[in-house]
């Protein structure tokens, strides 16, 4: 599949997980603020890894195991929204990227620069 289809497919899938995420699941183990942050699909179709982050203290590995529990639920509404052959099978992981940068900011703040001129 071309790159900039497949980007399209990927963004789209990412609308559609994060709009039923806001919308549809009612989980009270899954936290209010949950983001889709990147979706990454394989070539072939069969597999979408979605990455997700959010604010709180949830338990990643519960809310994980709720999200890869509801696969099937996702993967009927990509099936019923995508316009394509395959409908890839949704896989949901933690992406800590967010919290990396915040510790890469507090560590830049505390860097102090002296002039030696």
């Amino acid at each position: 599949m071309k790159k900039q289809r497949l980007r399209k497919v990927n963004e789209e899938i990412r609308r559609i997980i994060s709009s039923s995420l806001l919308m549809d699941m009612k989980d009270p183990r899954l936290p209010a603020m949950i983001s889709v942050l990147d979706v990454d699909t394989s070539a072939d179709m069969k597999l979408a890894k979605i990455y997700v982050s959010w604010v709180g203290e949830e338990d990643r590995e519960e809310v994980l195991q709720v999200l890869n529990k509801a696969s099937g639920f996702f993967r009927k509404l990509l099936g019923q929204e995508l316009k394509t052959f395959h409908t890839p099978e949704p896989q949901f992981y933690y992406d800590d990227s967010i919290e990396r940068g915040m510790e890469m900011e507090e560590i830049f703040k505390g860097i102090t620069y002296s002039d030696e001129e």
